[in-house]
């Protein structure tokens, strides 16, 4: 994995291209081309993903997961949370995490 760097201009234009705003995003841009094609899904789409350790492990050994797949990985999954309509977490991401309205909306 490799870090793409987004700018707010480009956050921007993916956020309004998901909301119908903008009618096509470039592909040619790193982001757009990761990005582009959950932002602008309009029918039924199913994302997976899972952040693991170069090992294979999806949580340390006390149980933590937050740091398994580093930054950028972090970074990712909250992009694609950001640019889909439903997100599914597991039992103990829900009972650990302090939920919000912003989460929520």
């Amino acid at each position: 994995m490799h870090t793409i760097e987004i700018s707010a201009a480009t956050w921007k234009h993916l956020l309004d291209f998901r909301q119908g705003v903008v009618d096509m995003v470039p592909l040619s841009d790193p982001a757009f081309a990761i990005y582009g094609p959950i932002a602008g899904a309009r029918a039924s789409f199913v994302l997976a993903q899972v952040g693991q350790s170069l090992d294979g492990r999806i949580t340390t050994p006390s149980g933590d997961a937050r740091d398994v797949s580093g930054p950028d990985g972090l970074a990712h999954l909250h992009r694609c949370r950001a640019l889909v309509d439903a997100v599914i977490v597991g039992a103990t991401t829900n009972a650990r995490h302090q939920w919000s309205r912003a989460h929520l909306s």
